[in-house]
């Protein structure tokens, strides 16, 4: 039989498993055979999206060495631009545990427009996987920023704030350490704020000192900052509410103090 013969009986037969059967590894493997004919030389204009069905059908069977190496085949032979193949790829390589190649496509779905928007996140997250593991660290942080724009804060700023403090770049670990505690419940949030108090620009501590207070996190020290702001400001019943809220919330010496400044 000619090659692309061999190729259409293939072909139906993995139709026939895949939507009457639900055989995805029979289907799978039928369009393997059917690639495999199809790359014969001369090759057959379809070999790569054979290649494609039976990267897509190993994927989904959960049998990633074959489904990987399946859609290498079908780059290899000219099907770099089908619409699935490199996201597909990207995903693969990272569950093999090749974070550089996974990283690579990713990046080139990502310009491609490949990657669903609700999957972006994800996708920066693991090339910034790479690029730690690669000990690249503008590569690491910029791939973290883009994954905080498309909603994967709560794993991303905590990989910053690690980053920061190997870099010991206090200010923006502080920073970060303030956006990382908006994803996390209050008792933890509260140990963020008060570890990013310690750090951050002055410009940043009254709104640090304003959440530790809706948390009912404040200690001595934040209430000390709050007081001196509002006598600073001249700002004298705010000022009057924060010196009761420290009698209330101090003891011995400070509270006595405290209660003679209301006075």
């Amino acid at each position: 039989h000619r090659p692309d013969a061999g190729c259409l009986l293939y072909q139906q037969a993995a139709s026939i498993a895949e939507y009457q059967l639900a055989d995805r590894p029979m289907a799978a493997s039928y369009w393997q055979i059917a690639a495999e004919l199809a790359s014969k030389e001369p090759p057959l204009d379809d070999a790569p999206l054979f290649w494609f069905h039976a990267g897509r059908l190993w994927h989904d069977s959960g049998d990633s060495t074959r489904a990987y190496a399946a859609l290498g085949r079908s780059v290899e032979s000219g099907g770099a631009n089908l619409p699935r193949l490199t996201p597909l790829l990207a995903e693969l390589a990272y569950t093999l545990g090749d974070l550089e190649a996974a990283a690579l496509y990713y990046r080139r779905a990502l310009d491609a427009g490949q990657v669903p928007v609700n999957g972006r996140a994800q996708a920066y997250l693991r090339i910034a996987e790479s690029a730690r593991q690669l000990s690249d660290a503008q590569m690491e942080e910029q791939a973290l920023e883009r994954a905080v724009e498309f909603g994967g804060g709560a794993q991303a700023w905590p990989k910053l704030c690690a980053l920061f403090r190997l870099q010991d770049d206090r200010e923006r670990l502080g920073a970060a350490l303030l956006a990382w505690a908006d994803y996390e419940p209050p008792h933890q949030r509260i140990s963020l704020l008060h570890e990013a108090a310690s750090l951050v620009s002055p410009l940043l501590l009254p709104r640090i000192d304003e959440e530790l207070m809706l948390l009912e996190g404040d200690d001595e020290t934040v209430r000390d900052r709050l007081v001196a702001r509002l006598t600073e400001s001249g700002d004298r019943r705010e000022l009057l509410e924060a010196l009761r809220r420290d009698v209330e919330r101090s003891h011995g010496p400070r509270r006595r103090q405290r209660a003679e400044e209301l006075i």
